[in-house]
């Protein structure tokens, strides 16, 4: 009894909320026109169907059936159309779920005259999914980065294990990480003409990059605002595009990485890649940041005998640079025909206190190289036993004009007639243990004393004479205020390193 008491105030209700009302003809009295879907609302991590359906409805003049969706964001609803139904018999339709968030379906019966009626489904949600795992929810890297279920802000996340592919992941901040570490979840290569990973956004970190043969950037390309962090690099080549216009933008650089835009790699170990042209382990250009890293065993090939030999086995910081940094970066047993066999400077940068021990460079400057045209700062880093074979400037060659600031330069071939000269002229408060005199403002001559050099612990003794014997100004002092300390553990980056 209660029921049927109630049932003409719930017809006059759905009546009235019709936007422009038309006359009706229900199968019976007792019928309304009601939208429903059968999703349950359970987590979902790929596209799924969800039915929608109506009340069966008669309309004189029948056109069609028009089924929406919103996205419910805030106070908005976003409106979109799924279809047009014109079969008057119609009473469901088959959708697909493929985002998290808060939806409501519309249904519009339509006539002739695009008059229509409409009714609300009940808002309803999918759960957020604020991360994926492979191979658990996905198997490709980049079907599950452009699904809609990962937003800026989520993550994924590598179960342990190697993973062929090549993947162009651009434009979501999203962050892509292991469970267990770069050692034992490893990317690998498979297209002989890509990086690895191109990523311009969001952050890389926790994963091995090897087997890749790309054009730039053999491993990983990271340009935008992307960063590269904690990861294991290596065995990647950078090879050459013999159809494109080498005038214009040269490929074959950057081995295991390669940095532009504003991208940065912190905390990596960059070890045994290769390159066509300059930069083995790492090329950067723009404003691109290396921080924190490891630069071990990189090398780049010998140039056909019509090319002069290519610069910067560990690092390259190429002439499109405009403020590249490298810094609290440890550059080891790196090699180049050119110079700079730890790394190449062809363009505007700040290297500081990174340490260079056993890289070794044909034409000159085992540790560090300038390339003519360029006025550059080496501020506050360690050289030890670095070589070179057909120049007597074993440890820092320079064509440009360069000032050596705050520096160690130890145990590299001792050459009195050159370097003498080159370290007068190019150095202030400086150790140099490669030359027997120096006589730049502040330098001085002798041993260093290191702790354990030849187990690279270059820290200082108390008794070196290089504390608080760098440069007096305060740009330079130390993080804890104190005179600057010569060598890659003084000045404001000292204690820097991770």
């Amino acid at each position: 009894m209660m029921d049927r008491f109630h049932l003409p105030i719930i017809v006059l209700i759905v009546f009235i909320s019709c936007e422009t009302p038309f006359s009706t003809k229900p199968s019976n009295d007792e019928d309304l026109f009601v939208v429903s879907h059968n999703y349950d609302q359970s987590p979902i991590f790929h596209k799924t169907a969800v039915q929608v359906s109506w009340s069966n409805i008669t309309i004189e003049d029948f056109k069609e059936f028009r089924i929406e969706k919103a996205k419910i964001v805030g106070d908005d609803y976003l409106w979109s159309d799924l279809a047009r139904v014109p079969d008057s018999l119609a009473t469901s339709f088959i959708d697909t779920l493929d985002d998290d968030g808060t939806f409501q379906y519309r249904v519009r019966v339509v006539d002739q005259r695009d008059q229509y009626r409409y009714e609300l489904s009940e808002q309803f949600s999918v759960p957020n999914v604020s991360s994926l795992y492979i191979p658990d929810h996905y198997f490709d890297l980049e079907t599950s980065y452009y699904t809609k279920f990962i937003d800026n802000g989520d993550s994924i996340v590598f179960r342990p294990g190697v993973y062929p592919g090549n993947h162009n992941l651009l434009n979501k901040n999203v962050v892509i990480t292991s469970t267990h570490g770069s050692i034992i979840t490893i990317l690998s290569g498979v297209n002989n003409r890509q990086s690895v990973i191109r990523i311009n956004k969001g952050k890389l970190e926790n994963l091995g990059i090897q087997n890749g043969r790309g054009l730039v950037g053999g491993g990983v390309w990271a340009g935008g605002t992307a960063l590269i962090k904690n990861c294991f690099i290596k065995n990647n080549f950078a090879l050459e595009d013999t159809d494109a216009n080498m005038q214009i933008y040269p490929s074959g650089h950057g081995g295991g990485v390669f940095i532009t835009d504003t991208a940065e790699v912190v905390d990596c170990k960059i070890v045994r890649n290769r390159a066509r042209r300059g930069g083995g382990g790492v090329a950067i250009d723009e404003f691109g940041v290396l921080r924190n890293s490891i630069i071990y065993a990189n090398s780049n090939l010998s140039a056909p005998l019509s090319e002069p030999p290519y610069s910067g086995g560990g690092v390259f910081i190429s002439d499109h640079s405009f403020n590249a940094i490298v810094r609290n970066c440890r550059l080891t047993r790196n090699q180049s025909l050119g110079i700079g066999g730890g790394i190449c400077v062809d363009g505007p940068a700040r290297v500081e206190n990174c340490i260079f021990n056993y890289n070794y460079a044909r034409v000159g400057g085992g540790g560090y190289g300038l390339s003519e045209g360029n006025t550059e700062n080496l501020i506050n880093c360690t050289f030890y036993r670095n070589s070179a074979s057909h120049n007597p400037n074993y440890s820092i060659i320079s064509y440009g004009d360069l000032d050596i600031i705050n520096c160690i330069v130890s145990r590299g071939a001792l050459v009195e007639s050159v370097n003498n000269k080159f370290y007068s002229m190019n150095s202030v408060y400086s150790l140099i243990q490669e030359a027997t005199n120096c006589a730049g403002s502040g330098n001085k001559v002798g041993d260093p004393l290191f702790i354990d050099p030849e187990n690279s612990n270059f820290t200082l003794e108390p008794s070196s004479p290089a504390i608080n014997s760098g440069h007096p100004a305060n740009q330079y002092k130390d993080s804890n205020g104190s005179r600057n300390d010569m060598g890659a553990y003084g000045g404001p980056y000292g204690n820097s390193w991770d």
